[in-house]
């Protein structure tokens, strides 16, 4: 979540503002509130408590008791006579005081660089507790199966640890709006080195086996899935924790985790079920208190100021919780792709049954609208920071929302992949394109869902003039593009009725997304096709950062996509925070001129489109003459071939340490 580790001072003004308020509107919390420290809770937090709501009340409260001791300025550690520093429960003999300690918001404010104003309360007391956790760590992922299985089975404060670490961690998709700003880095040295500790213990857990070890010595699978549904090691909240923490930088090995936490205890998939009730009725609540509380907001007048209301914290909140939500399933379902296939199936609500692409359009659509809305009411004549980074926030929600969006219809509805598998899929009405083999009865579900999602904007009044979901997905994804390659394989079938229906719906994007086929399919013509796809995709991509920067020119934002893999959202993220590479921020961020294009004559097989990219950037530089005089080569092009090598090289070498 944003800025986990911040103080909602303004929590018993909007206690007493709703309090006064009450009589008039009766209605129920944004988001459902909880007794720990993280004043705006996230999707996990949320269904941890649920999940434990429902099966057992006295373990309600997952969080470690210690975590009540914020701010108090009580020392978990003591110097122990050899000169260590240990757990003071542990050496006062305290129950359930073991080796480790419980990672509080504090210990990450301090590793962020705030101050104590701001949540860094004793950064040398942080300091101490993160070189003992480390040493801990390193000292578990050391020990043998049996002596390691042993003690994770027994060592409570271990739980407690990985628990409050996980919730406590900041996420690298926090809002500019809650993020720090300023800070360059943290004070804490050896900070990371316990992020990939925890990571590495969390993925011994999640299997039974250990590499180059007897199946004898190994933990057996049966004890195996015990220990872990027991202690709740790796259960639903958690699996959603670490995605979001890690599935950013480590996606692959993050999936490897999931996918043996899955296989051992098959019993999550029915956890995904109750997530997506869980989630569809926060944001079904959300929703309406927002158009309710806009009515009121515009039913007091213009010219009253709103900038002290609590409504402004209440939309942050809202803001804040979707955008975790959204990312963490999103990260979930890249991590296991066949969550996409829980995630979109229907789902009975006490309001009537709904799915989850139906809501990501209606928050798209109109939610996303209205709190635009409320924003400008509350922040006129308001800090022009916060203005600005609330405008920010609310694209890159949007961006988002389209991203997971696609991941949903591409993964249902234009594959058949996720279907190879046979999943315990609750029992609904639902049908998928994949699950028939007539490719007109798939065109016709495929209309069908496009119909539903589109029918979101067409109620939605204040949004008329936006670029509606279902037109962000084709901006940025290309549907069109794909539908058509699958009528080209056979996949399905489209008549000109069809086509021209989602021709209409997808028409803000429509050009440039629907190529004609070349009359000679030649070698030629096919590497033309290429080369348009990817300038397409590379403009698109370009023009989403544009939006948020328009004073960037193409040539540089193009720099940075190739520096980050293509990645708008991390280079949108990395600007915003300032730690683009220093490369980078050496070039003309104006600059218009776009590099070179790359084709396949000049990259060969085992390059990977690295080392060829080195090869035509260095003649720039120390033979200009050998240039072909055709092509026009200005300074600033120069300026980003270089940056390519020098940022692959750097790339090549942090992969190497």
């Amino acid at each position: 979540m944003s800025r986990r580790y911040s103080q909602n001072n303004n929590r018993q003004q909007q206690q007493e503002w709703r309090s006064n308020n009450s009589r008039n509107s009766p209605k129920p919390q944004f988001v459902p509130k909880n007794q720990n420290p993280n004043p705006n809770p996230t999707l996990s937090d949320s269904l941890r408590q649920s999940l434990s709501n429902q099966s057992d009340a006295a373990a309600a409260a997952v969080a470690p008791a210690s975590s009540g001791n914020i701010g108090t300025g009580s020392s978990r550690i003591q110097l122990r006579d050899d000169g260590a520093w240990v757990s003071r429960k542990a050496v006062a003999g305290v129950q359930g005081g073991g080796k480790f300690l419980t990672y509080l918001p504090q210990d990450e404010a301090v590793a962020a660089g705030l101050g104590a104003d701001e949540g860094g309360f004793d950064p040398i007391e942080s300091q101490r507790v993160v070189d003992l956790l480390s040493r801990e760590l390193s000292r578990l992922l050391k020990l043998k199966p049996k002596e390691f299985w042993k003690e994770v089975a027994s060592d409570v404060s271990l739980h407690d640890f990985l628990d409050s670490f996980l919730r406590f961690r900041s996420r690298w998709y926090d809002f500019p709006h809650r993020g720090v700003k300023g800070i360059v880095a943290g004070v804490i040295v050896g900070e990371l080195d316990l992020c990939r500790r925890v990571f590495m213990v969390l993925y011994r857990i999640s299997s039974n086996r250990d590499p180059s070890v007897q199946a004898a010595e190994s933990l057996n699978s049966k004890d195996h899935a015990v220990l872990l549904q027991e202690k709740k090691l790796l259960d639903l909240p958690k699996l959603l924790d670490i995605c979001s923490i890690y599935g950013h930088e480590n996606e692959e090995l993050t999936g490897l985790l999931v996918k043996n936490a899955l296989k051992a205890q098959p019993w999550l998939h029915d956890d995904l079920a109750t997530l997506m009730t869980h989630f569809l009725g926060i944001i079904h609540t959300m929703h309406q208190r927002c158009i309710s509380s806009l009515e009121v907001l515009f039913s007091a007048g213009s010219h009253e100021d709103h900038r002290s209301s609590p409504l402004l914290t209440d939309y942050l909140e809202v803001m804040d919780f979707i955008n975790d939500a959204i990312v963490s399933m999103d990260a979930f379902a890249t991590a296991y792709e066949s969550a996409a296939v829980f995630f979109s199936c229907p789902v009975e609500m006490s309001y009537g049954n709904e799915e989850m692409l139906i809501t990501l359009a209606r928050l798209h659509d109109t939610l996303i609208p209205a709190l635009q809305r409320g924003f400008q009411v509350i922040l006129t004549g308001g800090d022009n920071g916060m203005i600005l980074n609330v405008a920010v926030s609310l694209k890159m929600l949007s961006m988002r929302l389209s991203k997971f969006g696609w991941k949903l219809l591409d993964s249902c509805y234009l594959s058949d992949r996720v279907f190879e598998d046979h999943l315990p899929i609750p029992h609904v009405t639902k049908m998928f394109p994949a699950n028939v083999e007539d490719p007109v009865i798939r065109t016709d579900i495929l209309i069908q869902i496009f119909r539903e999602i589109n029918g979101v904007v067409l109620g939605a009044q204040e949004n008329q003039s936006k670029v509606s979901f279902l037109q962000n997905i084709d901006k940025n994804h290309h549907i069109m593009s794909k539908l058509q390659s699958l009528q080209n394989d056979g996949w399905i079938f489209m008549d000109d009725e069809q086509l021209q229906y989602l021709s209409g719906i997808m028409a803000s994007n429509l050009k440039g997304t629907i190529k004609e086929s070349p009359a000679l399919p030649t070698a030629t013509a096919s590497n033309q096709v290429q080369m348009d796809e990817d300038a397409a995709i590379m403009e698109s991509k370009i023009s989403q950062i544009k939006d948020l920067f328009p004073d960037y020119g193409k040539g540089f934002l193009a720099a940075c996509l190739e520096a980050y893999n293509l990645n708008p959202e991390e280079v949108i993220q990395r600007i915003l925070e300032g730690t683009l590479h220093e490369d980078l921020r050496s070039l003309d961020t104006s600059s218009e001129t776009m590099p070179l294009p790359k084709t396949a004559s000049t990259v060969g097989k085992k390059d990977k489109g690295k080392g060829k990219l080195v090869e035509s950037a260095l003649p720039s530089t120390t033979s200009p003459h050998s240039i072909n005089p055709v092509v026009s080569v200005d300074q600033r092009q120069v300026e980003v071939s270089l940056c390519f090598v020098i940022i692959y090289n750097w790339k090549v070498c942090q992969e190497a340490l």
